[in-house]
């Protein structure tokens, strides 16, 4: 197992730290983990999910959104920042997977999805950690 800090300059003039562990190198298999507004990917239901992930031999990607790492406020108009700072995080590690789950929780979810389409992926099960719903993408 490794796990290492990525870090990306974005928006909010901050890094966003993303947290990447890989179960071995040549694992074909990553699990996304996009969080909430307020919620955080060290938060109870999105730590757990992604322990869960790991025990199934996936791959992490625990991201951060950039006004969380600036430690400021989300305005709805900027959300189409933060699907581009996450877009930019995943992209530099899709071709590495053949598989791909993203997990999310509230606005993770928007986000996402949004992410999915632009990044042209397969079939995708979005699930919203915090709800009944979920979303299947063809």
């Amino acid at each position: 197992m490794k796990a290492t800090l990525l870090k990306f300059p974005f928006h909010w003039n901050t890094e966003i730290n993303v947290r990447y562990v890989q179960v071995a190198d040549s694992n074909r298999k990553l699990v996304v983990l996009f969080p909430g507004k307020n919620y955080s990917c060290e938060k109870p239901t999105l730590h757990y999910a992604g322990l869960a992930a790991w025990e199934c031999g996936y791959d992490i990607l625990a991201l951060e959104y950039g006004y969380q790492a600036a430690r400021e406020e989300l305005e709805y108009r900027e959300i189409p920042k933060v699907v581009e700072e996450c877009e930019h995080a995943v992209r530099q590690l899709t071709g590495n997977y053949e598989e791909m789950v993203f997990i999310s929780k509230s606005l993770g979810t928007v986000v996402a999805g949004e992410v999915h389409r632009k990044l042209g992926a397969g079939a995708a099960y979005l699930l919203d950690a915090d709800s009944r719903y979920a979303a299947v993408y063809p």
